[in-house]
């Protein structure tokens, strides 16, 4: 049953995070049905984001004081209303109301399950906890568009909310029977009442908060930068989209082994700017003009090898700062800063993107959206035409502008870490023999 329990959480955890970059796709649909405009239709997604972000939190302390397991719960029976709402919703307020509804769930469940899952694994293997927890993330982001292009294609949008409350609510009935046929133990706690450090007079706190930002900006930044890029400019069907993408998610995986074993050989500072070093090795790879499926397969390879590296020592060194009684605190914390990095990564550079395609594209002044639909009406092969007009200087771009972030991450960890051992040596003065 443990196995369940453990497959339930990670369940609920991938279908919450999908949700969050499902229905992008899918808006215009639903802004036709609704006959609504742009800027009215996009509260769907920020009317999920908003309770998200604001009440992790809140959510996180609640859990902390009331019981992880318990509020976990909850925060499944939340989401499931407010899918199984989405689904039955006849009118344009009622659909925003069940996003938020959505979005108050899964501000719970997103903190509250990585704890769980801490707890569940131990102190001794919070990399493997926080590797699965990450990796799950990632495969649940990159999935979703295309989850959302198959649905637009074969179904109405409404197929999303039955889909994901009917996962939920399986995820629900499962950890209940779990529970019930396996109760858990005992919570670890400490022998002795630790208070809570104040974590903002430590320098570290910045290293880890900061890093964990950039994460989720650059994570986000690929996510939505290179469905776009493959499936509207390059000619890729969405199976070799999905083919580019699942690596940047695979590899998180694969990252958990090799983060433990830098951490026990190196300092965190090097541990975290050799994950920043094979991130920014794979931006170089995407400017590559005109190359094989594999080589944006390896690029994604590498650049998931480096975020989650950079995820998974950031996690683990951040919440063993915490004691048990505080562990929700530390999620919601780090969680929410990665999020609030993830929708200004994806808002900047699908922005930068959208605007050096407008720039850099000889069109021969025909506005970038009707040359490329006038492009592929014609029949010619859409990837030479683009590159041979100037789409190497938008790929070009794009990447050396987010190659900035890796960059200076690497040289401030570098330049902090000479910093510390140079207060180390003055504190701690070699004696004369």
């Amino acid at each position: 049953m443990k196995k369940l329990f453990l497959l339930s959480v990670l369940v609920s955890l991938f279908t919450v995070m999908q949700d969050g970059t499902l229905l992008y796709v899918l808006l215009p649909q639903i802004q036709e049905q609704f006959a609504t405009s742009l800027s009215t239709s996009i509260w769907i997604m920020n009317l999920y984001i908003l309770p998200f972000a604001l009440l992790m939190i809140v959510m996180g302390r609640v859990a902390d004081r009331y019981g992880h397991i318990q509020v976990f719960l909850i925060g499944l029976a939340i989401y499931t209303a407010g899918s199984f709402l989405g689904y039955f919703s006849n009118s344009f307020p009622l659909l925003l109301g069940s996003r938020f509804i959505q979005g108050i769930g899964s501000s719970i469940l997103v903190p509250v399950s990585l704890v769980i899952l801490l707890k569940r694994f131990g102190k001794k293997r919070y990399g493997q906890a926080i590797g699965s927890w990450s990796a799950t993330c990632a495969l649940a982001a990159a999935c979703g568009p295309i989850s959302a292009g198959v649905i637009g294609h074969f179904a109405s949008w409404r197929f999303t909310f039955l889909a994901n409350g009917t996962l939920v609510l399986l995820a629900l009935l499962a950890l209940i029977a779990s529970l019930k046929s396996s109760p858990v133990p005992d919570e670890e706690r400490d022998t002795q009442v630790v208070p809570m450090p104040n974590l903002w007079k430590e320098s570290e706190t910045y290293l880890f908060l900061i890093g964990n930002f950039f994460a989720g900006f650059i994570l986000n930044s690929l996510l939505y930068v290179l469905p776009f890029m493959l499936g509207n400019f390059l000619d890729y069907d969405s199976l070799q989209i999905a083919y580019t993408v699942t690596p940047l998610c695979a590899s998180m995986i694969v990252s958990v082994g090799i983060a433990g074993r830098l951490e026990r050989k190196m300092p965190l500072e090097f541990v975290i700017s050799t994950g920043f070093f094979g991130l920014l090795a794979s931006l170089c790879l995407y400017m590559l003009r005109e190359v094989p499926l594999y080589v944006y397969m390896g690029a994604s390879f590498l650049a998931g090898l480096g975020l989650g590296i950079v995820i998974i020592s950031i996690t683990s060194a951040w919440m063993k700062k915490f004691t048990y009684d505080h562990l929700g605190l530390g999620s919601a914390i780090l969680n929410m800063l990665r999020l609030v990095g993830a929708v200004i990564g994806s808002s900047l550079s699908a922005s930068l993107f959208r605007r050096m395609v407008d720039t850099s594209l000889h069109t021969g002044g025909v506005p970038a959206n009707e040359w490329l639909a006038s492009l592929k009406a014609s029949g010619e092969p859409i990837a030479q035409m683009v590159w041979a007009n100037g789409f190497s200087q938008v790929v070009v771009g794009v990447f050396a502008v987010l190659s900035l972030v890796p960059v200076a991450m690497i040289v401030w960890y570098i330049a902090r870490y000479g910093w510390r051992r140079k207060q180390q040596n003055q504190a701690s003065p070699v004696q004369d023999g």
